[in-house]
């Protein structure tokens, strides 16, 4: 007799198993690639480093290399470089007295400094151009996309409504023939929240159905929101070989269009024209990295790609407790010739922390909310 509940529960825990341990590979080679910034800025200007960790404590297992020591953290949502004379995440401890010695961080000058606290984004970025051009390469150049469904949204109106599946034709829409993808959307897009008729062709039969695009807000080119109609589909591309050198341009081309809409969503952030809500936190790039690899390796390796930009760049922020709030306290101290003090650097330290901390509860709550509603 087959226990139904039982089929349920192990195929629910085999998925969350699945998202978990690809959460745990884009975590670890996102934080490595920075942290690896971060080793090799340090060791080129000279800088003694204590301890290179992925993850935070406590210590899962650790080994030591020519006076550094390389660990690895039972707490996976990070890591850290600990430098010589550095008050950092040890806050105060002995590894973090400051004697003058020139092996220390606080014995360099304004620029090694910034060279070694932006080397992390750096890495992240350039990681992920490689990456783009890696994934360019293999996969070929996109062509101009016929209207056949490549992939159907769960709980959208493509899937509820229509019931439309991979391979798909759309032919038609309301009264007008669809020839390319792009009449499809560019109908869609238009018609938020107005029933449109589809008819669509699947294998030898011809089908029919009405939906009704709901609406949702995306970012333009030109940096503003606008708001769209959507059924939650996306094109079978199809793709073309192509070589080295376009691999190069293609990579590129997407690895700019990544940091400006990351650039255009913290403009959109700090104006108030988007929400902390729309951010996306632990719990939900659990979620989407699940999501990345049932869709393939080229989707799974495209997501690493696009949260390593997006975690170099809210690391550059003058936040403190990230790397911008360091370089920003580095150059006040260059300014103003005068280091600042121990205790307010702790305390600054911990103002950022509580911060960071709250930030993330806040976006983690509505991670929750959209799995309940989305899940």
């Amino acid at each position: 007799m087959v226990n139904l509940d039982l089929i349920l529960f192990l195929s629910f825990f085999s998925s969350t198993l699945m998202k978990l341990g690809s959460f745990l590979v884009v975590v670890g080679i996102i934080v490595f690639v920075h942290e690896l910034g971060h080793f090799i800025a340090a060791k080129s200007v000279g800088i003694r480093v204590i301890r290179f960790s992925i993850g935070f404590p406590p210590r899962l297992f650790s080994w030591k290399s020519k006076g550094t020591d390389f660990q690895i953290g039972a707490i996976p949502f990070g890591g850290y470089v600990k430098m010589a004379g550095v008050i950092d995440e040890s806050w105060g401890d002995k590894e973090s007295a400051i004697t003058g010695a020139p092996d220390e961080f606080t014995s360099k000058n304004v620029f090694q400094k910034t060279w070694v606290l932006s080397a992390g984004v750096l890495f992240n970025i350039v990681f992920a151009w490689l990456l783009a051009i890696i994934i360019s390469f293999f996969q070929g150049k996109p062509l101009v996309a016929e209207p056949v469904v490549g992939n159907v949204v769960e709980n959208l109106p493509a899937a509820i409504d229509l019931k439309l599946q991979e391979n798909d034709r759309i032919i038609q829409i309301d009264t007008v023939p669809i020839h390319h993808w792009n009449d499809i959307t560019s109908i869609i897009h238009t018609h938020p929240n107005k029933n449109l008729s589809f008819v669509w062709v699947r294998g030898n039969d011809t089908l029919t159905g009405i939906t009704s695009p709901i609406e949702r807000p995306i970012n333009t080119d030109d940096g503003t929101i606008r708001k769209v109609g959507l059924i939650g589909i996306s094109p079978k591309v199809q793709y073309a070989d192509i070589s080295l050198i376009e691999a190069i341009q293609i990579g590129s081309q997407m690895t700019w269009f990544i940091i400006k809409n990351t650039f255009i969503g913290f403009y959109n952030l700090f104006t108030g024209t988007s929400t902390i809500k729309e951010l996306v936190g632990p719990i939900g790039i659990v979620k989407l990295s699940g999501e990345s690899v049932q869709s393939g390796t080229s989707s799974f390796f495209s997501f690493i790609l696009l949260i390593s930009i997006s975690v170099g760049l809210i690391n550059i922020l003058p936040i403190p407790m990230l790397d911008g709030g360091h370089i920003l306290i580095a150059w006040i101290e260059a300014i103003r010739r005068k280091s600042i003090s121990i205790e307010w650097k702790i305390r600054i330290q911990k103002i950022g922390m509580i911060f960071l901390l709250l930030l993330i509860i806040w976006v983690s709550y509505h991670d929750i909310l959209r799995l309940w509603s989305n899940p």
